[in-house]
């Protein structure tokens, strides 16, 4: 039974660890030292020698989960990243219970996996989801920009045409200085004019 655990342990590249509470003193698997960059097993281990490995930004809540757990006696599970001997950062899960054999020290039982492969895979799913995002945004904004010119384009075009098309009919001559239609064509290029320039005023706004 020890065997297939171990074998299926190592198939999972999952390293396993056991921490006598009372001592200190640590026992594992080569896996659990890979975990933490080591080719080869290390000497000595402790916790204390865990928490030097793990990144000075995730040690205050690996120490207080890892803490609780032995108050509780609870389950102590961490993930958080580690610093491996070639200064390279990578992420590890952490799953510990504790356990209180008869007539035995207490002790915590583990297991220990790298899990660097997934939380960079996480982070680029993020970034896609959040690059995805921003160019619906884009997007959005490209098509409000392209309804707001074509709206414009013909909200500007049509005081303008009328200003044009009422001011050649006058310097033409085809209406009369006397004719009341004279008034009202200018009449419709003063409202028109004014209309234009309401309409640049609210675009310059």
């Amino acid at each position: 039974s020890e065997a297939r655990l171990r074998f299926t342990l190592e198939s999972s590249a999952i390293g396993d660890w056991e921490l006598e509470l009372s001592t200190g003193v640590m026992r594992r698997s080569l896996r659990h030292d890979l975990c933490f960059g080591y080719e080869a097993p290390q000497a000595d281990w402790s916790f204390d020698t865990f928490m030097q490995q793990v990144h000075p930004d995730d040690r205050e809540d690996a120490r207080r989960g890892f803490d609780s757990a032995l108050l509780g006696s609870q389950t102590w599970h961490a993930q958080c990243r580690v610093v491996w001997p070639d200064a390279s950062i990578h992420w590890i899960s952490v799953h510990g219970s504790v356990q209180h054999p008869d007539g035995g020290s207490s002790r915590m039982l583990g297991i220990v996996t790298d899990i660097t492969a997934s939380k960079l895979a996480e982070d680029i799913r993020r970034k896609a989801q959040r690059l995805e995002a921003e160019n619906r945004q884009i997007q959005e904004a490209t098509r409000l920009k392209s309804q707001f010119l074509a709206n414009m384009s013909h909200e500007l075009r049509t005081p303008l045409n009328a200003v044009i098309g009422f001011a050649d009919l006058l310097q033409s001559g085809a209406v009369p200085p006397g004719s009341p239609k004279r008034e009202q064509f200018l009449g419709h290029i003063g409202t028109s004019g004014r209309h234009l320039l309401q309409l640049i005023n609210d675009v310059l706004d």
